[in-house]
């Protein structure tokens, strides 16, 4: 069954030689499947060779790691040289898209001091 894709942001790609390519950032409804799993489809149209399949143990994770998957194409592609634009032509504002799935996590609490 072809995915539902319920996320999408319309996109081209200006590759660091130049060619552009327009394309779309797309995200699937995240799914449950036999085995007990879950998975959730991610499409970088213009920029990768087809949709991925991102798995994980419920749909909610599925559809995180779907989100942050597009997200460090998206950066990489970017570091590398590229950029990701509009369809106006504007630099996209990846960080407002995909930002706190991006971050590190915070560092652990220092327990120490209640121990004590």
């Amino acid at each position: 069954m072809p995915p539902t894709w319920i996320a999408e942001e319309p996109a081209v790609f200006v590759f660091a030689h130049g060619e552009r390519v327009a394309g779309r950032i797309a995200i699937a409804m995240p799914e449950a499947t036999p085995d007990g799993d879950s998975v959730c489809t991610v499409d970088i149209d213009g920029l990768t060779h087809g949709p991925r399949v991102i798995f994980g143990e419920s749909t909610l994770q599925a559809l995180c790691l779907a989100m942050r998957f597009a997200g460090f194409l998206l950066h990489d592609f970017r570091r590398r040289g590229g950029r990701v634009l509009g369809p106006d032509g504007e630099e996209l504002a990846l960080h407002a898209l995909f930002g706190p799935l991006l971050c590190a996590p915070p560092p652990a609490a220092d327990d120490s001091a209640s121990d004590t």
